[in-house]
């Protein structure tokens, strides 16, 4: 995660491909196309984790993120246009699977001269390049769900190898749910602002502004999503329902707070995207702490809103399958989100009509994820289920006594550990 889609959101959040402001719109239509691909073919991305394993498909799937992004440098350079074409189809394929992959595996185991700068330093993409690579070798050392093992020895699921007519049969079995269909919009919208804030990052800062703007968003998302599993998994809070309608609430505050700043500084600076960007640098603090202090707040909201939804999907089920199936759904969901976010930001609409777009369908995600958590969550999935094993028989959760995540979750395919 951290090698490949990691680096990869934050060469993108630097302005790669876009050395100039008006090279924005064409990095978001090459973008746009890559992302399409990848929520078209993503519903099938956790089918192809259950049928081929881990390892091999993350050993596919590694291969698009060093290309896209070398891609992403020669156009930056002004050269082989083409090329970042061929590169966006290919990453978006191999994007596909990627998401349901890795989010399983590695959360279901348990000076003035910068100022004028514009572009991305060569250095920077290089070293982008050969972290990208490193995915591919760590992919080759994943281990089998099947070998998987509890602390006390149980095996965590029965592991049955389905064919290819059983998946693809299981798919609307699993997936047209209604507490699902109720995560339709949430999961679509969770990633949608990162477009709008990568342009107005690109549009208002200098490169090296850029970059420190950028670096505060991602550490702000990092402990939003630390708080939101310490919140979670808190037993204080009372039972899992209980929990999961709290935190609906707190985010829902903390995402009105955030863009209510935004606005705020859209409504009073009035950006035009159609005129060269102002490079306002760090040294121009009262310019840049507010708009600073915004990308810190929308990232910690974000990664709130974003933790939270694919906590509450991972919830209503234990299975290795079905997890499976939940992770190219919200991967498919997620990537058309962001395909008709770099869509709309291709066109250069004025970013307050970007901002009022993203919010609103936020807050309607927000309410309709309150329905799912009210209707669907429950204490716990154990016992309801053939394919799970229960981590111990004599100590099932009874009467609000709901088990702690160290037993919950281990499930390989998982989304997000399964709380309570």
């Amino acid at each position: 995660m951290f090698c490949c889609s990691g680096m990869n959101a934050a060469v993108l959040g630097l302005g790669a491909g876009g050395s100039r402001a008006e090279m924005i719109p064409l990095v978001d239509r090459i973008t746009t196309v890559g992302l399409a691909l990848t929520a078209a073919t993503a519903i099938f991305g956790g089918t192809c984790t259950n049928k081929f394993g881990p390892r091999f498909t993350m050993l596919l799937a590694t291969c698009g993120y060093p290309t896209f992004v070398a891609a992403l440098w020669l156009l930056d350079k002004g050269q082989a246009q083409w090329f970042a074409w061929v590169a966006t189809i290919w990453h978006g394929i191999s994007a596909a699977v990627f998401y349901p992959a890795a989010v399983g595996v590695v959360l279901g185991i348990t000076s003035r001269t910068s100022r004028r700068a514009a572009g991305v330093p060569t250095t920077v993409y290089a070293t982008v390049v050969c972290i990208q690579t490193l995915g591919f070798i760590f992919a080759m050392f994943l281990g089998k769900p099947s070998e998987i093992r509890r602390k006390n020895g149980r095996q965590i699921a029965h592991f049955k190898l389905l064919t290819w007519k059983e998946e693809i049969l299981g798919l609307p079995k699993t997936l047209g749910r209604p507490e699902t269909l109720l995560l339709v919009v949430p999961l679509f919208v969770m990633g949608m602002p990162f477009s709008f804030l990568g342009s107005l990052n690109g549009s208002f800062f200098s490169a090296r502004t850029r970059a420190l703007a950028n670096l505060c968003y991602s550490c702000a998302f990092f402990l939003g999503t630390a708080v939101t599993a310490y919140l979670c998994d808190n037993q204080k809070l009372g039972r899992r329902r209980r929990r999961a309608i709290l935190i609906n609430f707190l985010i829902l505050l903390t995402n009105v707070a955030a863009w209510s700043g935004m606005f705020h500084f859209l409504v009073t600076r009035r950006i035009n995207r159609k005129h060269p960007s102002p490079k306002v640098d760090w040294t121009d603090a009262e310019d840049f702490l507010k708009l600073l202090f915004l990308f810190i707040a929308i990232g910690f909201s974000q990664a709130m809103y974003q933790f939270y939804h694919i906590w509450l999907c991972s919830t209503f089920s234990n299975d290795p399958h079905k997890l499976g199936r939940f992770n190219g759904y919200i991967s498919a969901l997620r990537m058309s989100g962001l395909a008709a976010a770099f869509g709309l930001d291709s066109h250069k609409v004025d970013f307050l009509v970007e901002a009022e777009v993203y919010f609103t369908v936020l807050m309607i995600g927000v309410v309709l994820a309150l329905i799912s958590a009210y209707r669907y969550t429950t204490d716990t999935n154990y016992g309801s289920e053939d394919s799970v094993i229960d981590p111990d028989d004599s100590t099932t959760a009874i009467a609000g006594n709901v088990r702690s995540s160290s037993d919950i979750g281990e499930v390989i395919y998982s989304v997000y550990p399964q709380k309570g």
